[in-house]
């Protein structure tokens, strides 16, 4: 009976819609001015692992930079996540308190270029420490949207 409870409320709570901020602006001129952190990471992907160093600025950066989130209301992060979504239409999910600096401070990164080779003008890669399996590490960003619980 409990086991049927808990799911009832689980698909309740995805029922629920999220409340959604507006799609950030991508704006290189602006990502370009962002303090700039480097990365070394390896991951597995369907053709076997691979090792590449990403450049680029904090998500928590760029969303900071946009408004999007508020760091002196860590309870505004808890519940909180970014959605990621490509040019092709793959999406990833980062949850807020995985890159908060109050919280996890993971350093998730907006890359704009990999191996030292740029990505291009307005192409970004997302680049997820700690990963094991590359499959956030999405390429050719086209939008990032936070969530609010």
């Amino acid at each position: 009976m409990l086991r049927r409870a808990a799911g009832m409320t689980l698909l309740l709570a995805l029922a629920a819609p999220p409340a959604l901020a507006a799609d950030l602006p991508l704006d290189p001129a602006a990502i370009a001015r962002l303090p700039v952190l480097s990365e070394t990471l390896a991951f597995q992907t369907a053709h076997g692992g691979r090792t590449e160093r990403f450049t680029g600025p904090a998500l928590w950066d760029v969303l900071l930079a946009a408004g999007a989130v508020t760091p002196k209301h860590p309870k505004s992060v808890i519940d909180g996540y970014v959605t990621v979504t490509g040019t092709d239409g793959f999406v990833a999910v980062i949850a807020l308190g995985e890159i908060s600096p109050m919280f996890e401070g993971k350093h998730v990164l907006l890359a704009t270029m990999a191996d030292g080779k740029p990505l291009g003008p307005g192409h970004w890669r997302l680049a997820v420490p700690g990963d094991k399996f590359g499959g956030r590490y999405v390429h050719d960003i086209a939008s990032i949207a936070v969530h609010a619980g």
